[in-house]
């Protein structure tokens, strides 16, 4: 339930740096709720992924649940939507789930980006005709790790980084929270 409210704020996020776009949240749906075609050809794409990985499991049979949510959304210039399709079933306890966003080819789709986080969104800026993504991954409730990709022409990859911090010690060792975030460059 918690995994599902936060993918809501996740595509309520995606929509605000969408201008024109319509509103994701009317668009999510349980990926069960799929036709069969459409799932097979979701999970196929993720399966296909995670082989090309050593440290991803290798088997098969691994598939998405049928909790995973999806939803449609147009990050280039094609009319063919995108999918993000987030994994509820393995959030950490700080709710940073499984994050895909799948582009169509043909019959099938293929993944384009694979991330960790909570919030997920598209903002203005664009590479190779489509727009950047940015992944913001909690660490805690006043530390955020914020990831932006850029599309290369195949998938997104990772153009920079930055640690966000809402609070820090004073000199007298006193939390203090800030009126505006502190943002640093990732290590």
């Amino acid at each position: 339930m918690r995994a599902t409210t936060l993918f809501l704020i996740c595509i309520v996020l995606f929509s605000i740096g969408a201008p024109g776009q319509d509103d994701l949240r009317k668009q999510i749906v349980k990926l069960s709720a799929l036709p069969a075609p459409q799932r097979s050809a979701i999970n196929s794409a993720i399966q296909q992924w995670n082989r090309q990985f050593p440290q991803k499991p290798k088997d098969n049979s691994a598939t998405l649940g049928g909790d995973a949510s999806v939803a449609t959304i147009r990050l280039g210039p094609s009319d063919e939507p995108d999918l993000v399709v987030t994994d509820d079933s393995g959030c950490s306890p700080t709710g940073n789930c499984s994050i895909f966003v799948l582009r169509p080819t043909k019959d099938e789709y293929r993944v384009a980006l694979e991330a960790t986080g909570q919030i997920i969104t598209a903002t203005p800026a664009r590479a190779n005709g489509f727009r950047n993504i940015k992944v913001r991954m909690h660490g805690s409730a006043t530390m955020s790790e914020i990831k932006i990709y850029r599309f290369n022409g195949i998938r997104y990859v990772r153009s920079g980084c930055y640690n966000e911090t809402f609070e820090e010690i004073d000199k007298d060792g006193n939390v203090q929270e800030l009126d505006t975030p502190r943002m640093t460059p990732c290590q």
